[in-house]
């Protein structure tokens, strides 16, 4: 048989109510640090979603109009190329070398030369 002191009448409003709540003093204030703690959450949140939205509505360069851009993967990592005007055509008038290490790069290099309409070596 259950303690009768541990039985709640139906009459009384739950613990967790919002009856409860509004008799026994409402909600707990929040302390300042928690507050501020709340604030910081939220900007960083927000900021980073813009971030997120930012990135992905703008466009990168591309190759075209005299200008070279892609990227490349070596053995010790990878970098971007940019170039544009008369760097771009000295780059793509470059030829392969006969024992190319990397030949992805130069792969790469004319494919970003044929995009911006800029000859190279066959």
């Amino acid at each position: 048989m259950p303690n009768p002191n541990m039985v709640r009448r139906m009459s009384e409003p739950a613990p967790t109510s919002p009856d409860a709540l509004a008799t026994s003093g409402g909600l707990r204030r929040r302390p300042p640090r928690a507050k501020l703690m709340l604030i910081i959450g939220s900007v960083l949140s927000t900021a980073l979603v813009a971030v997120v939205i930012f990135s992905f509505t703008t466009r990168q360069k591309q190759s075209g109009n005299g200008c070279i851009d892609f990227d490349y993967i070596t053995m010790i990592g990878g970098a971007e190329m940019y170039k544009c005007g008369q760097e771009a055509r000295n780059l793509c008038a470059s030829p392969v070398p006969a024992n190319d290490p990397d030949p992805g790069f130069y792969q790469d290099l004319h494919a970003a030369c044929r995009k911006a309409g800029l000859p190279f070596p066959s």
